[in-house]
């Protein structure tokens, strides 16, 4: 090859070589900019991957979060039904209600159905954790029907009235057209006293 090929060839070939070297140079400055902790570069890496797991844990957190709130007001919900059942059963037992207001209750629905109260007795009032408990002995003479009617009544009535006992024996003859019975009932009627449900039933509101 004369001297002139050669030159030619070094004149074309030379700069795709150059360009070859630098570009590998290059390359190789990119991945050791990479790789250096020290680099701008690679420190934008890595706070990167930080704010990629401290956003995992976000969104964690956001979920944990959203079914706190999810169980929160489930209960609530609860809450509230129990205070709207507290409510009703405290309806149906008197908020306040004395022993001769319930004795003066019984007398008149007996009148009510014919029933002859021949004697009413109070016991000694007992106070439970929630309510109070007034118990009456109630004696009295009459036929099966009024007598039935005495306690339906009773049943009917808006606060609870409860029956513990119930002793009836006839005192006229079986033969006659109307049997009359005299017995006794041991009767209690309840009334309620405030607990921490309240306060509890209040605060769900």
């Amino acid at each position: 090859m004369d001297f002139s090929r050669l030159k030619e060839l070094i004149r074309v070939w030379a700069p795709v070589v150059g360009l070859v070297v630098a570009a590998w140079n290059a390359y190789d400055f990119y991945i050791g900019f990479q790789k250096d902790d020290g680099s701008p570069f690679r420190a934008k890496q890595l706070q990167l991957a930080t704010l990629k797991k401290e956003n995992v844990v976000l969104e964690k957190k956001v979920k944990e979060l959203d079914e706190f709130v999810r169980q929160i007001e489930a209960k609530k919900s609860e809450v509230s039904e129990l205070v709207q059942k507290l409510e009703e059963t405290k309806g149906a037992i008197a908020d306040e209600i004395q022993g001769p207001d319930f004795m003066k209750l019984l007398v008149t629905e007996a009148k009510r159905v014919g029933l002859t109260v021949l004697a009413i007795t109070p016991a000694r009032k007992a106070q439970k954790e929630y309510y109070l408990e007034f118990p009456v002995e109630l004696k009295f003479r009459g036929v099966y029907a009024q007598v039935y009617s005495f306690l339906t009544r009773l049943a009917n009535l808006q606060r609870i009235v409860r029956v513990d006992r119930f002793e009836m024996k006839p005192v006229t003859s079986s033969a006659a057209k109307f049997v009359e019975l005299e017995g006794m009932l041991e009767l209690k009627t309840f009334s309620y006293l405030g607990s921490k449900a309240d306060q509890i039933g209040k605060e769900a509101k």
